[in-house]
């Protein structure tokens, strides 16, 4: 029997306030350090969705968010490096509550809302995620590399 494909499942969440987006610098990843990204981070067994989404949001800027207050906006596949296959799930936190902080000082720093017509230097996918934020329809991309 042959074994089944797998993906590696991301979550990704963008905290709007009015034109602006929450962003923080990586660092000491490996992986994109000094690019702003969103609050992301990987799925975990039997979690869902929204759940790691708000989980992640959590662990990362103290923000909460009700599972019911997040927008899925954006999906994307990706297969970069070939044999690593991704599935991107980008989702907006409609509601949110606290004030954001950096929590994993040791992966991220200078955290901060920057409008969405002047972002700062990003990863690709981020930018093109972006893209489907006013969007009601869920956008799509995918990216393959080396096939």
């Amino acid at each position: 029997m042959t074994e089944r494909f797998r993906n590696i499942i991301s979550v990704f969440v963008t905290v709007k306030q009015d034109n602006k987006i929450l962003l923080h610098q990586r660092k000491n990843t490996g992986w994109m350090d000094g690019y702003y990204d969103m609050p992301s981070g990987h799925l975990e067994p039997e979690e869902t969705l929204a759940a790691a989404a708000a989980r992640e949001l959590k662990e990362e800027t103290d923000l909460e968010v009700a599972l019911s207050e997040l927008r899925l906006f954006h999906v994307r596949q990706e297969y970069s490096p070939p044999g690593k296959p991704y599935i991107y799930f980008f989702f907006e936190a409609t509601n949110w509550s606290g004030q954001p902080k950096i929590v994993e000082a040791n992966k991220n720093h200078n955290m901060a809302f920057f409008e969405l017509d002047k972002l700062p230097k990003m990863p690709g996918y981020i930018a093109t995620a972006l893209e489907s934020l006013e969007s009601r329809d869920v956008g799509m991309s995918n990216f393959f590399s080396g096939q």
